[in-house]
């Protein structure tokens, strides 16, 4: 499922050499961390930041059809609630 989800992505650092050995070490060993990081205040900041600007991205590239599956749910619930 992972692989599938990373093949369709048009995020590029999903294609590069170095993801798709992490991709097959996870494949192969599962999760692990081989050199466990201590996630500091510092290191958590930036994660959650880099998260937010990937989403953000995404969600401004494909705003009309967020919108659209958002009707389209509503739709339904209501649909459902009769």
């Amino acid at each position: 499922m992972i692989e599938l989800v990373c093949n369709a992505s048009p995020d590029a650092s999903l294609s590069k050499p170095k993801f798709q050995r992490y991709l097959d070490l996870y494949k192969r060993d599962g999760i692990y961390c081989g050199r466990a990081k201590r996630l500091t205040p510092e290191r958590e900041q930036f994660y959650q930041g880099v998260s937010k600007r990937k989403l953000d991205k995404y969600a401004k590239a494909n705003r009309q059809e967020i919108e659209k599956e958002r009707k389209l749910l509503r739709t339904k619930l209501k649909g459902d609630e009769n």
